[in-house]
């Protein structure tokens, strides 16, 4: 499984209430905060993401949605 840029723009929009171009969440440097993105909203995606997946992403929250993404394959490769 591979999250994409695409998937995870949708999941913002259904958990946090955040439109976003997926294009622009892969910039770099994009952060959370400049998406309109709180801490409690990325909280409620990594919640969702390893529910969804069965996954353990860590206890420290990632500052960019790339990071996230990151992590999220990353902990998928590590469970296959």
């Amino acid at each position: 499984m591979d999250l994409t840029y695409d998937q995870l723009a949708q999941l913002i929009h259904a958990k946090a209430g955040v439109t976003v171009d997926p294009e622009r969440i892969g910039e770099p440097g994009i952060g959370f905060d400049e998406l309109g993105v709180d801490s409690l909203g990325v909280l409620g995606l990594i919640a969702e993401l390893e529910n969804r997946f069965g996954l353990q992403l860590g206890s420290e929250l990632p500052r960019t949605p790339a990071e996230l993404l990151d992590n999220v394959n990353a902990a998928a490769m590590k469970g296959v």
